[in-house]
């Protein structure tokens, strides 16, 4: 499969000028781009600047002061094309929020899914075992690190090779101790893909250890999201027993380090689609996530004009994964009582 270059992906974004994608976003002013909080009902997070008409692949990563923003967005393929994911990067200013710029470590082929630690300090991210922007097909993703020095990000460098192996290692996610958790090969697991936790050690990873069967099944477990003082870690399963497709789960943790059984986190979150990529924001008030939620719109047997066709096809809601946000209090009114 080819990569297209630079100039073409520019040619598609203009092909889809008609998604609503807000580049300007110096109007914007306050945490969150100025987005009024959603309550107990999930809705679309930033429409038109976040989620958008095109595929978003990763939760929205926050800065802990709330002042940085990464994110993937995917683009469409076809049978001979691969369009490879952007991770995108937003600041905000005194001047109101940054254009989306690509982060700092797009270069890098296959480059998604970052995640800030909790003191901000580093990135964690996802990207092939290669720095070859040319390479085609990443059959092989690793997990890198970015870290802050002052104001200036260093080089990405890939994790400690006892994480980084000849599978595949990506979504990644830390505490406050730098406790990695992410997703990497696990022979019993649907796609071999199982939920991983490891601690740094005197400035090292120790060898990793796969969650318990609570956590990693014969299903898809992935997409994990550790909390920063590694109370519960939130996930995607495919297991049976949800509302369709792969649901939002949640497992608390002990203080001698097991866990609960799985929760699933009720039809309220979860419905009939693909809900993964769990995310809690920094200061503990907002889950996000994304899901395949279609706009009603179009599931409707109304008849509408071709205009208003295009305008729900090509914008969030088409079913191509959104981000949604909601008010995290469910992660502490799920909590099994003492």
């Amino acid at each position: 499969m080819k990569i297209l270059a630079l100039s073409t992906i520019i040619i598609i974004f203009l092909v889809y000028a008609g998604c609503s994608i807000r580049n300007d976003l110096s109007e914007l002013k306050g945490p969150y781009l100025g987005q009024t909080p959603p309550g107990m009902t999930p809705e679309i997070f930033a429409p038109g600047i976040v989620s958008t008409g095109f595929h978003e692949h990763s939760f929205p990563a926050f800065s802990p002061d709330g002042k940085e923003i990464f994110w993937t967005r995917g683009f469409m393929s076809n049978y001979r094309f691969r369009f490879p994911a952007f991770t995108l990067h937003i600041k905000m200013t005194p001047r109101g929020w940054s254009k989306p710029e690509r982060a700092p470590f797009a270069h890098l082929a296959g480059s998604s899914e970052a995640s800030f630690s909790p003191d901000g300090n580093r990135v964690y991210f996802s990207a092939s075992h290669s720095i070859d922007p040319g390479e085609a097909e990443q059959k092989d993703l690793n997990i890198w690190i970015l870290e802050r020095e002052g104001t200036q990000w260093l080089e990405p460098k890939p994790i400690d090779s006892i994480i980084n192996t000849a599978n595949t290692e990506m979504q990644p996610t830390v505490t406050r101790q730098y406790t990695l958790y992410y997703v990497g090969y696990f022979e019993g697991g649907k796609n071999n893909y199982g939920i991983y936790r490891s601690e740094l050690q005197r400035g090292r990873y120790i060898k990793p250890e796969l969650l318990p069967s609570s956590i990693n099944t014969v299903f898809v477990d992935w997409t994990p999201f550790i909390d920063p003082d590694e109370r519960y870690i939130l996930f995607s399963s495919t297991r049976s027993g949800g509302y369709g497709s792969g649901d939002l789960y949640i497992c608390y943790r002990y203080p001698d380090g097991t866990w609960t059984e799985a929760i699933n986190l009720g039809p309220i979150i979860n419905e009939d689609n693909n809900e993964r990529y769990p995310y809690v924001s920094p200061d503990g008030k907002y889950l996000f996530f994304l899901s395949d939620k279609v706009n009603d719109n179009l599931l409707s047997e109304k008849t509408y004009s071709y205009k208003e066709m295009e305008e729900f096809y090509l914008n969030p809601g088409n079913g191509y994964s959104d981000v949604y946000w909601v008010d995290a209090k469910i992660i502490e009114e799920l909590k099994p009582k003492k």
